[in-house]
């Protein structure tokens, strides 16, 4: 990509964030108003804190989203998620048009960062090395990182106590209460779901302890088949029942 171009193009978002944060957060005052008047049983919106300059804001943000000790322009914290951040938007770029540069990339943050510190980004693309010639998971390998422990029946019995046991090591990337962020959401699934990412490697390991549980089929159906392309022909006369 022409960095150069992205940058340009992101220091204009950064001067519009200020206005744009104030006028979403009166919006939402509103909006949150109107509802608890037509819905009784919604509790009246409670008062957020004006934002008053950009510096102020982020330091609140990169608290309490991010996690950092506030906001450092120039600190590991920040540099090390804007890093992420480019990455993310190399694989996707390459993605779409190359394939996959790696299956094991993932983004390791919930939030992004501020238009406004995506700056320099130039130095953090050529820093960017995924781990090229890494395969996607298998089936089941996919299915139990995504699965949520009630969703146990849909996978084949073997994996039933990595999901529901006590003792699994998968255990601690299930948690009993979901903690989601709903600031800005107007629908509840809306929000951001703040669940632990999982440990490939945990992951992984826990998958193999119950390979010799699988029934053949099981195990056969646990593979990755050929690539299938969907093309339209406007001379194939439509299938009808």
């Amino acid at each position: 990509p022409n960095w150069n171009a992205v940058d340009i193009f992101l220091a204009k978002l950064g001067t519009m964030e200020l206005d744009t944060l104030r006028a979403r957060q009166d919006e939402e005052h509103e909006f949150a108003k109107r509802r608890a008047k037509m819905d009784q049983s919604r509790e009246a919106p409670i008062p957020q804190l004006p934002i008053a300059n950009m510096a102020e804001y982020k330091e609140r943000f990169y608290t309490s989203k991010h996690g950092f000790e506030g906001w450092q322009p120039r600190g590991a914290e920040l540099s090390g998620l804007k890093q992420h951040y480019v990455e993310g938007l190399m694989w996707v770029m390459e993605y779409y048009y190359q394939g996959p540069p790696s299956w094991k990339w993932f983004y390791p943050h919930h939030y992004a960062p501020m238009a406004s510190d995506l700056v320099n980004l130039t130095t953090h693309a050529t820093n960017v090395k995924f781990d090229r010639g890494t395969t996607a998971f298998l089936p089941h390998q996919q299915l139990l990182a995504v699965l949520p422990p009630m969703s146990y029946r849909s996978m084949p019995k073997a994996y039933w106590a990595l999901l529901r046991s006590a003792n699994s090591p998968l255990l601690k990337y299930f948690p009993k209460h979901l903690e989601i962020d709903r600031e800005g959401a107007r629908a509840p699934w809306e929000g951001t779901v703040l669940i632990p990412f999982i440990d490939e490697k945990i992951l992984l390991a826990a998958f193999e302890s119950v390979q010799g549980q699988l029934t053949d089929i099981d195990r056969k159906r646990n593979s990755q088949g050929p690539a299938i392309i969907f093309e339209y022909n406007e001379e194939i006369e439509p299938y009808s029942f």
